[in-house]
């Protein structure tokens, strides 16, 4: 499967993502996953909010979901740029919602695809009558 990069215009912002290596994204998937749980879900299907922001927060140690953040907020462009690590406290310092953004994106175009995909076979598994059902439907 050929590496998925995406483009996406926010504010007057064009933001760009490319997927990390599998290595990698294992690893912060991973981590994504102890850090939030389930409250990851908002961010990798592209409907983070406020409110999905404050329930991530409030189930994970500060300093590990920064952490987190940070390192796949500098996987993306900013208008061509990359967010590099050494200036990310003062490229972000009063837009903390510009990270928050950038956060989803990232999660977004390197694990969308993961989710729905588990997330079929898991009702393939959990209710394979309604597919067979589908199925003859469809003929």
């Amino acid at each position: 499967m050929a590496c998925k990069q995406e483009t996406k215009v926010v504010g007057d912002k064009t933001i760009f993502c490319r997927q990390l290596p599998a290595t990698k994204a294992m690893v912060i998937k991973a981590k994504l996953i102890q850090i939030g749980g389930e409250n990851i879900l908002p961010f990798v299907e592209g409907k983070a909010d406020i409110l999905a922001m404050m329930r991530l927060e409030q189930m994970a140690k500060p300093e590990e979901l920064v952490a987190l953040i940070k390192e796949l907020v500098c996987q993306v462009r900013v208008n061509g740029e990359e967010v590099m690590p050494q200036q990310f406290d003062m490229k972000y310092q009063g837009n903390l919602w510009e990270v928050v953004e950038l956060f989803a994106f990232a999660c977004e175009v390197n694990y969308k695809d993961f989710f729905e995909q588990g997330f079929s076979v898991l009702n393939q598994s959990l209710y394979p009558q309604e597919q067979e059902v589908e199925s003859q439907e469809e003929k």
